[in-house]
């Protein structure tokens, strides 16, 4: 069943991103009265205001570097891809191959903006695309399909938390695959473990150990546009609930454009 606006139209565009999104979504999805479920909405508070409550660690910037790693090496030919990564890896090289070729003729970084309407209300986006794949159409590039990079250390193949799941779960590419028009999309993400197993005094030592493929496909437009649609509205309605959060969802998280 389609999502309904719970809220008065606004007369400008609403800023809206997959993040956002998702944050509502994990935010409901906490058990009520839980630790999770109080933080994470304080989380979302902070984020309206845009005041940062990200930490960096050594894991996201470990994570951080090896995706400009391989981006910047993806343009050598791939034995010396392989060679470039013998040191980041506590499996088979060639599980990298799979970066490798989703990068080869592709535009990376690629800035996504779009404006669209929504039961009456208007909205803006802005992100960065990993991966944008292309085809030659009328003799213009045209998108065909996009990859996002990822990085873990909590891969977890099997139960209600499944991570394969999760992913598929994400506004992301939703919201790529709709301003692209594009039918499919491919998280790939590179799984890593501490080497020194979290010794301190050792330090970290962050090594891949697998990677794996989360591949999404919605070739029917009408699908994808009511998937995206209804995430969309789930989370602004929610912050309709509260008058605090839609003050800042509206005059602050929202810019001007």
């Amino acid at each position: 069943m389609k999502a309904q606006r719970q809220f008065d139209v606004v007369d400008k565009p609403l800023f809206i991103t997959s993040s956002l999104i998702d944050q509502v979504a994990f935010h409901a999805g906490c058990k009520p009265g839980s630790e999770w479920k109080t933080k994470s909405l304080l989380d979302l508070k902070a984020q309206l205001k845009r005041n940062n409550t990200f930490t960096q660690t050594d894991f996201t910037e470990r994570g951080q570097a090896f995706e400009d790693k391989l981006c910047a090496f993806a343009r050598l030919p791939l034995d010396k891809f392989r060679n470039a990564f013998e040191h980041d890896v506590l499996c088979d090289i060639s599980k990298l191959d799979v970066f490798y070729n989703a990068l080869q003729g592709a535009e990376t970084q690629k800035e996504m903006k779009g404006k669209f309407e929504i039961d009456g209300q208007m909205f803006t986006f802005y992100g960065k695309a990993d991966i944008v794949q292309y085809d030659i159409a009328g003799g213009k590039r045209v998108p065909k399909h996009h990859a996002d990079i990822k990085t873990t250390s909590s891969w977890k193949p099997t139960g209600a938390y499944a991570s394969d799941k999760a992913y598929k779960q994400r506004a992301q590419h939703l919201m790529y695959m709709f301003l692209d028009k594009v039918p499919t999309f491919d998280y790939i993400i590179a799984e890593f473990i501490d080497q020194n197993g979290g010794d301190d005094k050792r330090g970290r030592d962050w090594r891949v150990i697998d990677v794996h493929t989360v591949p999404i496909a919605i070739p029917d437009r009408k699908e994808l546009e009511e998937k995206l649609y209804t995430r969309i509205l789930d989370a602004v309605n929610f912050f309709a609930q509260d008058a605090e959060m839609w003050a800042d969802y509206c005059n602050v998280f929202t810019r001007t454009w």
